[in-house]
């Protein structure tokens, strides 16, 4: 009985529904908590030139800033209850700004005497603003490469990795302030202190799950210190944070130095996961996994003295320069993800992330251009309108072309040999079917494959009787050349007509020698309403897994060689039924020839008959 391949379809469970919505959410929160900052480039903040620690003492005051000509001291203190409940925010202690308001007055106690100071801040330069921007584009960009990572891969490395971008405190948020009243702003910064808190955790478990996942064995040990250590980094941080600004606390200090030491901490051990990790990876794995890791280092060890030195020896420049470091490891990992398969994200949804993210990032220029030019000419409407429905037109117009362009660069430079993999793949399925020979069609579906997708192994059963034998391969062990025909997993293959993968517990079975090349799909090729063919593949040489791309590439493979096979086996039976033909002429005419003879010598004795002897007298 022949069965009928079923759908490919995808449904997702609830769990994937709610960490997609999850991922989504959280994403969407970073972002509106940051974005609105790239308003500043138009509307600036005003800044004091002092910052103070969590007890809200002076601890730096900028040379010619509004602190210092308002006659401001090191050491004078803060007197954060003096504010209105209602008017305490971001800005009032740390590093001090207004969102709104150029004008800050306040109390201070200096030597135990109280006094009032009014200071009249100063609006941020224009190199300020656009440091700020450039900020919020590393932002972005890093947001949304951790948001896809995330859903496309969701495991420990890539959702630790997602948390890291999401929770940085590297990202400006000041504007969000004059948007929410009190409660909801003090609300809004919990929620945010607690990813930043978090973020030191999502880059440790990245590094532990870095190439592949965490081993299976410490996945519960992982998440459950991990989830420990986030709660006590979050209630530190939420006592130095929160606390002083909103409640006007004066004994923060040292929740403020704890957290401190517990945040080095885990990124110097981090730091020395990454450092284990590059020197247990071989081969090419090495140089690709050597990429992110460094990256991830510089981004830390920058971060790391940015808070140290700044400020103090470093310069401003300086300093936002190390907090932009950040998106040197998302765009090692998205790099090695969509080139390399690292995180084993498949060739497909790779391909999908680069056009998403081009296709956005195009979108953003031409948005950020028609924003740049609409404001430039804001005393203008008229104008302004014109050059908002021009870029529009403009980019309707031309958006096929966009995008095939991306298309083109996406696929002819970031993915040329995996392209060009495919594009054999799909020649050498469009020449199986007009083979001329079996060993043409047996050496395309194992030693071709093989060598174009660089696989592990390859191999082909035919079933012979009561087993299935290998009747080509490429370095397949010699210990597993065949298999019994009721091979429960053979059989689901063949029952099926779909490509299937296989885990360990599918073939161990065959040989404990295949453990090497890791056998990772089963292709069924179906000749005459049957499948005796079953080809075999393994994973990349560096280990990577077959993606989807390249099992439908062996699906069509497999049609074709079907195709191939029956067209071989007709040629056989024609060849066959040519001779059958040619054999019952001989026959017909041999016939007709001893009616003839026949007729011939009717009086001619049959040789058969035994001559008479004759006796002479």
């Amino acid at each position: 009985m022949h069965f009928h391949a079923p759908e490919r379809h995808t449904v997702l469970s609830r769990v994937q529904i709610a960490r997609i919505a999850f991922v989504f959410v959280i994403g969407f929160f970073a972002l509106a908590r940051t974005l609105p900052d790239s308003l500043r480039i138009v509307w600036p903040i005003y800044v004091f030139g002092y910052y103070t620690d969590t007890t809200g003492t002076i601890t730096t005051i900028f040379p010619d800033s509004p602190a210092e000509k308002a006659g401001l001291r090191l050491g004078d203190r803060v007197l954060v209850k003096d504010f209105a409940q209602a008017d305490r925010k971001g800005g009032l202690i740390g590093r001090t700004y207004s969102a709104y308001n150029p004008i800050r007055h306040m109390s201070i106690v200096r030597d135990r005497v109280r006094m009032s100071v009014e200071i009249k801040g100063v609006a941020e330069s224009l190199a300020t603003r656009g440091v700020i921007l450039l900020r919020e584009i590393v932002a972005l960009i890093t947001i949304a490469i951790g948001m896809l990572l995330a859903i496309v891969r969701p495991n420990r490395a890539t959702l630790g990795f997602f948390h890291f971008v999401v929770g940085g405190d590297v990202y400006p948020n000041a504007l969000t302030n004059i948007w929410l009243d009190y409660p909801w702003r003090m609300i809004v910064d919990m929620v945010n202190d607690v990813l930043v808190a978090g973020a030191g955790i999502g880059l440790f478990m990245f590094a532990l799950g870095f190439p592949r996942d965490i081993p299976t064995r410490w996945r519960i040990p992982a998440d459950g210190i991990a989830g420990i250590v986030w709660l006590i980094s979050s209630v530190l941080f939420l006592w130095s944070d929160i606390g002083p600004t909103y409640g006007a606390w004066t004994n923060a200090n040292p929740a403020a130095h704890a957290y401190a030491v517990l945040q080095t901490t885990i990124a110097v051990l981090a730091i020395l996961v990454f450092v284990i990790t590059l020197f247990r990876t071989r081969g090419a794995d090495q140089v690709r996994v050597a990429w992110v890791v460094v990256a991830f280092m510089i981004a830390v060890l920058g971060e790391l003295v940015a808070e140290r030195f700044y400020p103090g020896t470093l310069k401003y420049y300086q300093y936002v320069a190390l907090l932009a470091l950040p998106i040197l490891p998302a765009f090692a990992v998205s790099y090695g993800v969509t080139r390399y398969h690292i995180l084993g994200i498949d060739f497909f949804v790779n391909r999908a992330i680069v056009y998403a993210a081009m296709t956005t990032a195009i979108v953003c220029v031409i948005g950020l251009m028609e924003e740049g030019f609409s404001y430039w000419f804001v005393m203008n409407t008229n104008l302004a309108y014109a050059i908002i429905i021009a870029i529009t037109l403009v980019f309707g117009t031309f958006f096929g072309k966009i995008r095939d362009g991306i298309r083109f660069v996406v696929d002819r430079l970031m993915f040329r040999d995996r392209l060009d993999a495919h594009d054999r793949l799909d020649a050498i399925a469009r020449e199986l079917p007009h083979a001329i020979d079996r060993e043409r069609i047996e050496y395309a579906l194992t030693s071709e494959v093989q060598q174009a997708l660089d696989l592990r192994c390859a191999a082909l059963f035919e079933l012979r009787g009561d087993r299935y034998v290998i009747v080509a391969d490429a370095h397949w062990p010699p210990s597993a050349a065949w298999v019994p025909s009721d091979d429960p997993t053979l059989q689901r293959v063949a029952r099926l007509g779909i490509a299937e993968f296989l885990r360990e517990r599918d073939w161990i079975g065959w040989s404990p020698d295949l453990r090497a090349v890791t056998p990772r799909v089963a292709v069924p090729i179906e000749v005459d309403a049957g499948a005796p063919f079953i080809a075999v593949y393994g994973v990349e040489q560096s280990g990577v897994d077959i993606d989807v791309d390249e099992v439908r590439a062996l699906e069509r493979l497999a049609t074709g060689a079907a195709v191939g096979f029956s067209s071989l086996r007709t040629r056989e039976l024609a060849e066959h039924l040519e001779e059958l033909m040619v054999l019952r002429e001989e026959n017909a005419r041999l016939r007709a020839r001893l009616a003839e003879l026949s007729a011939e010598g009717e009086g001619v004795r049959p040789l058969t008959e035994t001559p008479r002897p004759r006796f002479v007298e």
